[in-house]
């Protein structure tokens, strides 16, 4: 009868011990459990979402053998021609005619948010305008400002350190590293796509110039 007790007070202080562990980690558990849920969840609906712009992309493209008109008109039927993927954070490009360049992202660095601007020069042919929307859209609108600034103060603080450790007397190649590398990436990603936005020989030869040469060159 003795044994019986103990048997069962220690079963009871096991089955005990096994409640006090079940409960003092279910929070935890449960918490681990939903965050594996919704990272896979979000994961699987970038992956549809991803399946569905690439589906997009391949939809071939039909548009006027003639420059596109210089308005926002033209931005908002280009933007949906070439399906140009527009996150929330990124305001919807508007066209400016003063505008020195195809086209300029501008943001601050603590904030998401984008402002998108369409220059003259991007109007030359509906598949520049697609490819320079983009340029500016796809990879500039998702790029971080903190990490490109970062990077633009790191380099020359770095450059700034060679030179006086080892009396190297060098001119700074970028004046932002960050902002060279932003943009090559955004070259980068026009080049690529060439085909999607049916660029010529000579879009496609002047986006090749202006990566290997002009982001070199330019005080960016």
């Amino acid at each position: 009868m003795a044994i019986k007790i103990l048997t069962m007070k220690l079963f009871i202080n096991n089955l005990s011990k096994i409640i006090f562990i079940f409960f003092r980690f279910m929070p935890i558990t449960l918490f681990l459990s939903c965050m594996f849920y919704c990272l896979t969840v979000n994961f699987t609906e970038k992956e549809k979402y991803s399946h569905i712009q690439k589906n997009l992309i391949k939809v071939p493209v039909l548009f006027e053998n003639k420059s596109p008109l210089k308005n926002n008109q033209s931005i908002k039927l280009a933007m949906a021609l070439f399906s140009i993927d527009k996150n929330k954070n990124v305001i919807h490009p508007i066209y400016d005619p003063t505008l020195e360049y195809r086209g300029l992202t501008l943001g601050k660095v603590f904030s998401e948010k984008r402002l998108v601007y369409i220059g003259d020069s991007a109007f030359e042919s509906w598949g520049l305008l697609g490819s320079t929307l983009a340029h500016e859209v796809e990879v500039h609108g998702k790029q971080s400002f903190i990490k490109i600034e970062f990077i633009n103060f790191l380099y020359q603080v770095l450059i700034n350190i060679r030179n006086y450790l080892f009396k190297y007397e060098h001119k700074i190649e970028y004046n932002n590293y960050g902002t060279y590398l932003a943009e090559r990436e955004a070259y980068n990603y026009e080049i690529k796509n060439k085909n999607r936005f049916l660029l010529n020989q000579n879009e496609e030869k002047s986006l090749k110039a202006i990566r290997d040469n002009k982001l070199y060159l330019c005080d960016i």
